[in-house]
This record gives C-alpha cells, structure tokens and sequence, in this order.
C-alpha cells in the first residue's frame, strides 16, 4: 500500500501544475504545494474557504491569505531559490497518510552544497494552525542569511483584495492584519519562528556562521483566523469569537510553539488516521491504481470544509481562485456519493450548505420571473449566482462569448433534490428534512414546475429552453437527463412527504403553510406525473434532446480538425460541437447511471454505446460516469480505462487548463470524488439503499481485490471484494442489521459479524 507521492527533478514548466499536485490542505484553508522560496510569480496561495470578496465589477472569488510560509535564505550571499540557483538534486512529496508536504534540494554553490530539506503540514487538529520545519546543512563553513516572512505580496486571479497590512508584535508574535476591499472580511495571519543551531536555540536571527555538517532548522508556526469564523468546535475559536481575531491568532501561535513541531504533527496525524480508517481504499495487484484511488481520496478531503456548511467543495477544492471558489451540481452528483457511504457527518454539511443557499436560489428564482428555488450554477457562500452570462472569451476576437450557463442549467435544482435524496437514503437521517431540507425540494419543485410548458395537444409538460448536462448544446427543448432527473426527484419528493407525513402531520403541515407550496401539491403532482421524459427508439437509444438525432453525425477526430486554434470553446452557438452529434459530457449516460432502475439493462447498455464514441470528455465529470456505465454493461477494459483516466487526472495533470482565454487549472474535485464512484459502485459494483447493500464485482482481471469501508444508516463495514468471493466485517457497534446481496445470495449481517460470500 503506496503513500507518497513524488516527482524528482525541478523545471519551471511544472510550478502551476505542481502547485495543485502538492496541495495541503483542512477544509478551513488549502495551501498550494510551492516552494518556500517562492512568491506570486510563482502561484504560491493559501485559500481561505468561506471567505470571499469582489475588486470592482472582477469577478467574485474566494480570498488568498497573506503567506506565513516564505523563507528567504543564501549562503555567501547565494540564494536558496531553486529559480535563481543550480540545483543538483531536487525532490518534492506529499505524504498522504499524514497529509504532509515534503522537500528536498541540494543546491550547488561556489565551491560547495547546501542541502535544503522541508515539511510542512496544514493542521487537521486545529483548523487555524500551520507548521513548517525547514532546515540548511552546508558541506563546508559558511555564511547563512535565513528568514521567515509574512509575504502580503499576493497572487490573485481577480484582485487585489486585502487592503489596510498592518503587522505588529502580539505577545513576541508577529501578526500581520488586513481587511477585504468589499466584502470587510478582517483577517490576521500570525506567525512565531525558532531557529535551531546544534544545541544552540535563537530567536529573530537571521545571520549565522554555520559549521560543515550542522543542520540549521528553522520551524515556523503560524495561524490564519477571518471574523465570522464558523467552526463547530469553539474552543478552535479562541478570542475570535469576541472580534478579537489579532489576539487569538497570537494566542494560538504561542501556544503552539509551547506545545512544539513534533507534539503538533503527533495530534495532525491521530486525525487524519481516524480520517483514512473511514476511507481508504485499497486495491491489491494493481499499484498504479491502488495510488491514485487513494491520491485522488486525499485531495478531495484536504479541500472539504468539514467543519461547517457555511460552503461545500469548490470545482477546483481549495487549490486556488480558480472557478471563482464556485460550488457546481459536482457537489451532489460527484462528491456527496463518497461522503454519503463513508463520511455521513460531512455529507450532512454538503446537503446543509444547499438549505442555507435557498434564500440566494429564491433571489435568483425571482430574477427571471419565477417563484421557487432555482439554484446557482456557481454558488458562493450567500447562495447566489456568481456565474456571468459572459463566461468565455472568444479566441478569435478576444470578445467576451454569451454563454447560457447561469440562465438555462435549470437541471441544478433537480440535481440539489438528488443530493438530499440521495443523504436520506444513505442515512436515514430525517432531521435533515426537518431541518429545511423538505423545503428546499418544495422549493425546487415549484420552480421546475413553473417553468416548464404544458402542451395541450399532447397532453405534457415540457422543460423548454435549456441547456444541457453536456454544455456544448445550449438551450434546446427537453433535454433527456434534465427530464428524467427532475421527474424522478419530484415523486421522491412525494414519497418523502408521506413519510414525513406518517412521523409528524402537524409539523410537515406547518411546513406547507410557511412555503405556500400547499396550495400548489396538487399542480405540481400532475406536473410530475405528465412531465415528459425521451422514451427509446426502437434500438434502445434515446434522443438527448429534441432534434438531436438530425444533427451532424461526424467523428469527434474529424470534428477537432476543423479547429483553427487549440484553446476555441467547442459549444455555445458557433462552437463546432453545438450543430454535431459530438457532446462534451455524459448526459443520457449520466441519467442511465444515477437512475438505472428506470431503464433495462438492454437500453442502459444500447446508450452506453451509441454516446462513448461522441463524447469528447470535455470535461473532467466524464470520464467517471463512463465507467460506470461500461461497467454495468460488461466491458470491464473500458471501465478500468475510464477508471484510471478519472483517477489519475490530477496525478498526471492531464487536463485542459486554459478555454476560451479563461485559466482552469487546478485540482478537480469532482473527478476525485469520481474516482470513488468509479472504483467503488463500478468496478466493485456497490450498490446501498433503504433495503441494504448489494455487490455485483466487475473487477478487471488483474486485482487481486479491492477493500473499501463503507457505512449505511448508521452501521459500518469493512467489504473486501474478490472476482470470486466477497468478505464483509460488520462493524462490533453497529445498530442494526443490514441485508446484503452477493451473488444473488441474500443474508442479514448482524454487528461484529463476518460473512463470505462464494462466487
């Protein structure tokens, strides 16, 4: 079992992509894997979640804090910058089991080396906290000039925006303050160093004479702290929670620096222990695989916020202002599954950072003349809709592209219906529902339903005018995955009002009341109950939209070469996909996969193959719904391949980073979690409901196996899954018994038992 990640060698071609590689991250923050030496030039970044802020009419996005973390050192007055100085060996890492970010560098000086070795790690113990312990060996005497800063020189994509740097002495400690330029967000960074030499300890030097073979380390704590912190756990407040933010990021500092390096990572690492027993994913006979499974795992939780709903998981985590720090449908359709089957405290968060949204999806409802909840394409923390109509540039004319990303993905809000579906489901846990999460689907509801058409002649709603799950085509008339997904969300909902219903009438009535949904109930069942949904055509296929099928039919290869230049938007009204058959994304294969009880298995497999060739997986979403797909129709090479291209994009950064003129880099959330789905529901073939948990292995030939932890409705288990036999340990604590179907092999697995089940 692999838990390191390293690239040997530096070039200056791969400081952005290693950037995203590296990151570190809690949830609260996410710190880019740069070097020390580096600055904004070099796309060094801690980016705070929940903390966002708009420069003039730029647009809106998530705040870079000052860096606490810059070291500027030389020897005879060479610089340790791996930019300015040769260097004869360089190695970068990221431990993943202890979330820790590792360098090292033996640079070549005049007429010796000096070997620069680095750790640091962002504090899944205390959320505000990050330590770094850097230290120098020269090969001969020397002179060294080293120093840790506060680096206020910050890389934005759309700033500036902190104004007013003051830095002052807290206590003996140094705390850097500003404040954002609209939004009025102080924040303080505070920052505590000790320089080590031999035996010796100093405080503030920054000039030494240094011995051949004596290590220098110099071990700098910092913390990061915003007003209106929102972490569940108070005492990781302090101060703050009286405004006095400057005083209790000193106080964590010094109390850090008490507690020292060691005694710190001791408590980050027990957390990310506890972390990974709820969700490592080991696969044997396969390593490559086995890394990037848990690689992508890794990237995914060093960027969820765990500690509030205030903000779920931006696009591109928390490894930049990349996507305004926007939260997409990526949430509910690619991330929720992982969170729902391991994490469901974290899941819960995900569903409630949608309830707490609903009042900026009423505002963006009422912009286009609807009541209800139509939700953000790109949600920020109050909810509305930072997505412009504008979102590309064209290439070609360095105009700004009308796009109708904001104004026609109208399947955003079935997709939020889904997701708390999808929780209750999983958990069983209906106090989200009470909680604001029955509103939040009657919400949506009422929005779907007035703004679809009823067409008399045929006796049905429509959903008219939108734009699809593939995104090359826009606004064409009902879409096959916008309808099938809102018509299946809109009769949960119904069954979810009787359950609810049936556990407490007078609340749920009260409920009704409060929205004034009562008095459309009845509308909006006859509107589940006509919306039409593309039915298959004789073959099995059915069309992705209307007019679909009387579109160019051209190979994507031929399509691609009609391209002038390589970074030209493919869709929209011009794009070369929008008037072919070629598609960015799975769409109908997405509905066949979120929803395959509503299709046979004939038809699931018959789009499965008439879409794979017209998919230009434009985007990173894709690949993972693809495996899916080919593994529930059998062809295991494709699902693995697809498993891998998923997995293993960050890895390899084997992605687009520039459309339309626009930056796009970064991690990527949603195929993270997507790696999980493919790995686990694909591959695996794990399958869990009201009714338990099914298994039907796909596994490629050469596992050996693949064990995953998982838990449903309060009770866990540890599942290793063969090609042959399947083996659940059911957790000693677990409230209740669960039914498992292996093999069509039916049995109730009670706690603290372990059941083999024989191919």
């Amino acid at each position: 079992m692999e838990w390191i990640v390293t690239e040997e060698g530096f070039s200056e071609d791969n400081i952005d992509f290693f950037g995203s590689k590296f990151l570190t991250g809690n949830g609260y923050m996410g710190y880019r894997g740069t070097l020390e030496e580096f600055t904004k030039s070099r796309f060094t970044a801690c980016t705070l979640a929940d903390c966002y802020d708009q420069n003039g009419d730029k647009w809106r996005e998530p705040v870079n804090a000052p860096n606490p973390f810059r070291i500027i050192a030389s020897v005879n007055e060479a610089p340790l910058d791996v930019i300015k100085t040769p260097s004869a060996a360089h190695k970068q890492s990221v431990n993943l089991k202890s979330a820790m970010h590792i360098r090292e560098t033996t640079f070549i000086l005049e007429n010796q080396k000096a070997v620069v070795k680095a750790n640091r790690f962002i504090s899944q113990d205390n959320l505000h906290l990050m330590v770094l312990r850097y230290s120098v060996t020269l090969e001969k005497d020397a002179q060294l000039s080293i120093e840790a800063i506060i680096d206020t020189d910050i890389w934005d994509l759309n700033g500036p925006h902190l104004y007013g740097f003051t830095e002052n002495q807290v206590d003996g400690v140094t705390v850097c303050t500003a404040h954002t330029g609209q939004s009025k967000r102080q924040i303080a960074v505070a920052q505590a160093v000790t320089l080590d030499v031999g035996n010796h300890r100093m405080e503030n030097s920054m000039l030494l004479d240094v011995k051949a073979g004596e290590p220098v380390v110099l071990t700098v704590y910092a913390t990061v702290y915003k007003d209106g912190d929102s972490i569940q756990d108070e005492s990781l407040l302090g101060d703050s929670s009286r405004g006095d933010i400057k005083q209790a990021a000193a106080n964590c500092v010094i109390s850090a620096k008490n507690d020292g390096f060691d005694v710190l990572l001791d408590r980050h690492k027990a957390r990310w222990e506890s972390i990974w027993r709820d969700t490592n994913v080991t696969i044997k006979g396969d390593d490559a695989a086995d890394i990037a499974v848990r690689y992508s795992l890794y990237l995914l939780m060093v960027s969820t916020p765990g500690h509030t709903s205030n903000v779920a998981v931006p696009a591109r985590g928390l490894s930049g202002q990349i996507y305004k720090g926007a939260m997409f449908w990526d949430t509910e359709i690619f991330m929720l599954p992982f969170y729902a089957y391991t994490r469901p405290e974290i899941a819960r968060n995900l569903v409630m950072y949608r309830v707490k949204a609903l009042d900026g999806a009423k505002r963006k409802a009422l912009e286009y003349g609807y009541t209800g909840a139509f939700y953000a394409w790109e949600s920020q923390d109050t909810g509305d809709d930072a997505c412009t109509l504008y979102s590309f540039n064209d290439v070609f004319t360095g105009r700004p592209m009308r796009t109708f990303f904001r104004d026609k993905q109208i399947h955003i809000s079935a997709d939020v219906m889904y997701g708390i579906s999808l929780y209750y489901t999983l958990t069983g846990d209906d106090s989200l529902l009470w909680d604001g999460g029955i509103e939040v689907m009657l919400e949506c509801a009422r929005f779907l339903y007035q703004y679809s058409y009823y067409k008399p002649q045929k006796d049905r709603y429509e959903l008219p005018d939108v734009t699809c799950a593939d995104e090359y085509h826009e606004r064409v008339n009902n879409n096959a995955y916008t309808n099938t997904i809102t018509k299946a969300m809109l009769e949960k909902m119904f069954d979810l009002l009787e359950h609810l219903r049936s556990a407490d009438a007078e609340t749920l009535d009260e409920i009704l009341r409060k929205t004034g949904v009562i008095n459309e109930l009845d509308e909006i069942r006859l509107f589940a109950e006509k919306l039409y949904t593309p039915a298959p055509d004789d073959n099995g296929i059915i069309e992705q939209f209307d007019g679909f099928f009387n579109l160019e039919d051209v190979p994507i290869e031929t399509m691609l070469a009609r391209k002038l230049r390589d970074d030209e938007y493919l869709g929209g009204a011009n794009g070369l996909a929008a008037h072919t058959q070629n598609i960015k994304q799975a769409d109908v294969v997405l509905a066949n996969v979120l929803l395959p009880e509503r299709y046979t298995s004939e038809e699931r497999s018959a789009n499965y193959y008439y879409y794979e060739p017209r998919t230009e997986h434009g985007s990173t979403l894709s690949a993972c719904i693809h495996s899916l797909a080919a593994a529930d129709c059998g062809d295991i090479e494709k699902a693995y391949n697809y498993f891998m291209k998923t997995a293993q994009v960050d890895l390899f950064g084997q992605y687009k980073k520039y459309v339309g003129g626009i930056f796009i880099g970064g991690t990527h959330a949603a195929a993270n979690g997507g790696a999980w789905m493919a790995a686990v529901m694909g591959l695996a073939g794990i399958r869990a409901g009201e009714h338990g948990i099914s298994i039907s292995p796909r596994l490629p030939g050469h596992w050996e196996s693949i064990e995953i932890p998982l838990c449903l409705r309060g009770a866990s288990f540890l599942i290793t899954v063969g090609n042959k036999d399947v083996i659940v340990n059911a957790g000693n604590d677990n409230p209740i018994q669960v039914a498992f179907t292996v093999f069509g092999e039916s049995r109730r697995i009670s706690a603290g038992e372990t059941r083999t089940f024989n191919k």
